[in-house]
């Protein structure tokens, strides 16, 4: 038996997360690993407003992500890190000098961003750990609501069948940027894709989805049902800003995103007819580490 540490950078649009995991393995078969949590860094840095109103980041957005990168390498050279990846999402997507930005980090820190796509933030997400809750014989559609954008992937017989990316997401939702022909788009998607695969269950990931999991106090084994969802919602949607800081104990960049989150997992759950969500609470940073684990043992990606 040995141990190793990885880690995984996810910049999304509401944070970044540095997920630092020891990867016991098994000497006498590489693909039979477990990964214990070494510790998991979360900075809010809200990129909604360079990003889905000027179109590009600008000096301070620029600065405040240079200096987490920054912050986030230390911990990865104290914590003996032998490999890791950053990966960007929604934000730096669609930003018109996302390169830019990428090439200017990696000057000062030495991180390399890649900027990825739709369909690569799903494969990532089946490796968080996803694809181990996934039974033969069975549909599951994921769903992985962040920021900028809401990522479905399709998993048949335990294999992605397909993935979609909308532009919807809980800041966007905030800053009023989702288009309602993209809200028309998901329900005739979601409904269709759901009477095509009966049954279908519901996987969600996200830390807003976690999050509401944690606060209803749903483990991985239970289910959240779209009754206790709808009742989470009611409470939540009728406090201010401020009593739900106090209320639930919620850091001030999740109370204002909590609530367009749980509308959107209700409005998915209707669309779909599925009335439970399963949580793993596994997310981006997770898949990221188990990919570069299997790269550098050469394991069937």
């Amino acid at each position: 038996m040995g141990i190793l540490k990885f880690a995984g950078i996810d910049i999304g649009t509401n944070a970044a997360r540095l997920f630092v995991a020891n990867i016991i393995e098994n000497s006498n078969d590489y693909s039979k690993f477990a990964i214990i949590k070494s510790s998991l860094v979360r900075v809010p840095i809200r990129l909604d407003e360079d990003a889905f109103t000027i179109g590009e980041l600008t000096g301070s957005s620029i600065k405040k992500l240079t200096l987490v990168m920054e912050s986030f390498k230390r911990i990865i050279e104290v914590s003996d890190v032998i490999k890791y990846r950053a990966c960007a999402t929604s934000a730096l997507r669609e930003v018109t000098n996302g390169e830019q930005v990428t090439d200017q980090i990696r000057l000062h820190t030495n991180i390399n961003i890649e900027i990825i796509s739709g369909e690569e933030e799903a494969k990532l997400l089946y490796f968080a750990n996803i694809k181990f809750v996934l039974k033969p014989q069975k549909h599951y559609l994921s769903v992985d609501l962040g920021g900028g954008s809401l990522e479905f992937t399709l998993f048949d017989h335990k294999q992605i069948k397909l993935s979609k990316s909308f532009k919807v997401g809980t800041i966007r939702a905030l800053c009023n940027k989702i288009d309602h022909f993209e809200w028309d788009h998901l329900k005739e998607w979601s409904a269709q894709l759901a009477y095509l695969y009966k049954p279908l269950e519901l996987i969600g990931s996200g830390g807003n989805i976690n999050k509401i999991a944690k606060l209803l106090g749903y483990d991985q084994s239970k289910p959240i049902t779209e009754k206790s969802l709808t009742k989470f919602y009611d409470s939540i949607s009728k406090l201010s800003y401020e009593d739900r800081m106090i209320t639930y104990q919620l850091s001030p960049d999740r109370a204002d995103v909590i609530v367009p989150a749980t509308e959107t997992f209700l409005k998915i759950m209707q669309y779909t007819g599925i009335k439970e969500i399963k949580v793993p609470v596994f997310g981006l940073a997770d898949g990221i580490v188990v990919s570069e684990y299997r790269k550098f043992r050469q394991l069937t990606i």
